[in-house]
């Protein structure tokens, strides 16, 4: 019999763990390179996006992951405002997006399938609210 109740229950397969990361890294290392485009922003604020959201449903201690999300997002939104070119932040901005890419790279290890896609969700929820309310902080991923 297995452990898992359901394959929901399950941890992220490994090699998806695998390929998540390297993306969410190598973009990191795009951005304090300064030559992170607009696919690298991507991997990057979505990984900001999840571990808010992790916070808001309770799996992330706010008071511990909060402070260096309201930074990384501060920091995208400056990068993705820097002139036609690569992106490019401060060093504070980078220290917060390397906090906040551990906490994602742990999450992917640390919660199931299920867990993570509950986060997605969440995000979303919080997109179509804030289309709805312009006083939403959630940092919105762009095409």
């Amino acid at each position: 019999m297995s452990y898992y109740k359901t394959a929901i229950d399950r941890p992220t397969p490994r090699a998806e763990q695998t390929r998540v990361l390297l993306c969410v890294w190598t973009a990191f290392e795009c951005m304090y390179k300064a030559s992170a485009g607009r696919a690298e922003w991507a991997h990057l604020a979505d990984a900001i996006n999840i571990v808010e959201s992790l916070c808001c449903l309770g799996k992330f201690d706010p008071k511990r992951v909060m402070p260096h999300v309201t930074v990384a997002q501060a920091a995208m939104v400056e990068a993705v405002q820097c002139e036609p070119g690569p992106m490019r932040m401060s060093e504070t901005g980078l220290s917060a997006l390397a906090e906040v890419c551990t906490f994602y790279d742990n999450a992917l290890f640390k919660f199931s399938v299920g867990t993570l896609n509950r986060a997605r969700d969440y995000f979303i929820g919080v997109q179509v609210k804030h289309a709805i309310s312009p006083e939403s902080s959630t940092l919105m991923v762009m095409p």
